[in-house]
């Protein structure tokens, strides 16, 4: 039985499409270092023969681009300073990168369109800090540092006594299982360009017996707590003061160790009042016993 006509078109047809359809690939991602340099190749095995041309795009513009005869390769906007390119390879170099410098560039060699190649520029990752929040059962431990433009990262838990990895992800749970437990932990942030690991913090049965709100704040709120007492009894002192003395505080002129500090007022004025008298009354005899004399 002859195959029909129409099975033989369609396979001619898929035939034809697969030997003239190229290569797909998925674009290649290559990541590079703020102020570092990122070295952006064309596919392996995608150039045969001599090169007679090389033009890379930063997006739909270009970036560099070289052609037989020419001495040096020509670099537009940014790369003219920091771009390089070796006419031997169709490799271009991008020195001192910015993070604005992050996009797709499309190589094209012998007027030939190539797979584009992803740059993305990094920050490096911080070192990061631990934070433990504890209570009677379990501790909470927390990776921190600012990964602002250094993303993507990993994190890392890192046992110091083994040198083991015991978990990932940024936040890690210990459990109290028993009464003798004790060693330490460390973290790690990763990037595809830098890695940084935190000192590590020690673990052991007296870190479940204290409760540590996150932050390490119970020196914060001891301290309030303080204040506020303090300022309470200053303040029933001044009130209780005023109303046995009829005085406030600082109309005293007697010290707070002196008994005349508590006494009321009237007690004070009164000797003065008595004292003032005498002296006058004094004074007038003094008066009339001197005899008069004629001058």
């Amino acid at each position: 039985m002859w195959p029909s006509e129409t099975l033989i078109v369609s396979l001619g047809c898929l035939c034809v499409l697969a030997a003239v359809s190229p290569s797909v690939h998925a674009d290649t991602t290559v990541y590079g270092k703020v102020g570092g340099e990122a070295v952006l190749k064309p596919p392996a095995n995608s150039v045969s023969g001599p090169i007679t041309h090389i033009s890379w795009k930063e997006g739909s513009n270009k970036a560099m681009e070289w052609e037989t005869g020419d001495t040096t390769a020509t670099g537009y906007r940014q790369f003219r300073d920091r771009g390089h390119l070796d006419t031997s390879t169709g490799v271009m170099t991008i020195s001192g990168l910015l993070h604005n410098d992050s996009n797709s560039y499309t190589p094209e060699i012998n007027n030939r369109r190539l797979t584009p190649v992803s740059l993305v520029v990094l920050s490096p990752v911080p070192v990061p800090s631990v934070k433990k929040s504890c209570d009677e059962s379990k501790c909470e431990l927390i990776c921190e540092g600012t990964t602002a433009r250094a993303t993507p990262v990993s994190y890392t838990w890192m046992s110091d006594d083994t040198g083991k990895h015991v978990s990932s992800g940024k936040q890690y749970t210990v459990h109290k299982v028993n009464s003798s437990i004790s060693y330490e932990l460390s973290c790690e942030i990763e990037n595809p360009i830098s890695r940084e690991r935190s000192e590590p913090i020690t673990i052991s049965s007296d870190s479940f017996s204290v409760i540590s709100p996150p932050g390490g704040g119970p020196n914060i709120y001891m301290g309030l707590t303080v204040l506020i007492v303090l300022l309470v009894v200053v303040t029933l002192l001044v009130v209780f003061h005023k109303w046995k003395t009829g005085m406030w505080f600082f109309e005293k002129e007697s010290m707070p160790w002196e008994g005349d500090f508590w006494r009321s007022g009237e007690h004070q004025r009164a000797p003065a009042a008595n004292g003032t008298t005498a002296q006058q009354r004094n004074d007038e005899q003094t008066e009339e016993e001197t005899p008069m004399t004629n001058g």
